[in-house]
C-alpha cells in the first residue's frame, strides 16, 4: 500500500496537480499511518467512512481527488 500511495502521489505531481487528496477509511491503518508520516493531514470537514470492522473490506479502498484508478 505505501508504494502504491507514493506512486500515485508522484504521478499527480508530474501531471501538475496543485492539490491532491486521498480519502482513506480509518480501518486502512497502514495507509493512514503512511500518509500522516509523509505530512498528510486529516481534513476535519470531509469525513468518509469511519469503520472499525472489516466486513466491507475497506482496508482495500482508497478514493483520490482528482480521480485516479488505484
Amino acid at each position: 500500500m505505501p508504494a502504491l500511495l507514493d506512486h500515485v502521489t508522484s504521478e499527480a505531481a508530474k501531471a501538475g496537480e496543485q492539490e491532491f487528496s486521498f480519502q482513506v477509511p480509518f480501518i486502512n491503518r497502514i495507509a493512514v499511518r503512511h500518509l500522516l508520516g509523509r505530512g498528510g493531514k486529516i481534513e476535519p470537514f470531509y469525513v468518509e467512512i469511519l469503520a472499525s470492522g472489516d466486513a466491507m473490506r475497506l482496508d482495500r479502498w482508497i478514493h483520490t481527488t482528482p480521480m485516479y484508478i488505484l
